[in-house]
């Protein structure tokens, strides 16, 4: 069961409008780097979230470190949607 915290929610919406980097994450919620990276990795564990990493050519293009990104599943929209609505 995942613990509904503020924070959360702040990341469940994003996440439902499209994949986000943790990076977007943090800039878009304003939630601080250990918070943004306990959520996915605790939605991610309980499989509501499935990530990836970018191609490196896309960071090798954009001179920064390859970024993952995070995308919830069929069951973790399900679940973002009932849980946000609360």
């Amino acid at each position: 069961m995942i613990r509904m915290t503020t924070t959360t929610v702040l990341t469940l919406r994003l996440l439902m409008q499209k994949e986000q980097a943790a990076c977007s994450v943090m800039a878009e919620t304003g939630i601080e780097y250990r918070t943004a990276y306990r959520i996915l990795h605790r939605l991610e564990s309980c499989g509501w979230l499935e990530s990836f990493w970018e191609s490196e050519t896309d960071a090798r293009d954009a001179g920064r470190p390859r970024r993952r990104y995070y995308k919830l599943t069929k069951l973790g929209r399900k679940q973002a949607r009932s849980r946000v609505e609360q």
